[in-house]
């Protein structure tokens, strides 16, 4: 029936589209097998990282180290700018007994 709505193609052309149609039917049906198998699965692959992620802790980790290299690069980003800016040399003056300087 199909087949006879498909205007100018010969069947020899109808053969292939069917044949490419039943191709895509089946590779279809296959990758769901390969997705949602329960045991090997994609699905089951992705529930078992995410639950072995979860019970790490890992990203909490991860937040505290970014945190202090942050907080890290601050503090030697503000060093640096003093000591461009030159405001550094008032702190590590030296008063005459060779001590820091003390207004």
């Amino acid at each position: 029936a199909a087949i006879g709505t498909l205007q100018g193609v010969t069947i020899t052309q109808a053969g292939f589209i069917q044949k490419s149609v039943n191709a895509v039917a089946t590779t279809t049906k296959a990758t769901l097998v390969v997705v949602k198998h329960g045991t090997y699965g994609l699905e089951a692959m992705q529930r078992f990282a995410k639950t072995a992620w979860e019970a790490t802790h890992a990203d909490k980790i991860l937040n505290g180290i970014t945190t202090a290299l942050v907080i890290h690069n601050a503090a030697m980003l503000s060093k640096d700018l003093t000591v461009t800016v030159g405001i550094h040399n008032f702190f590590l003056q030296k008063n005459n007994h060779n001590s820091p300087y003390q207004p």
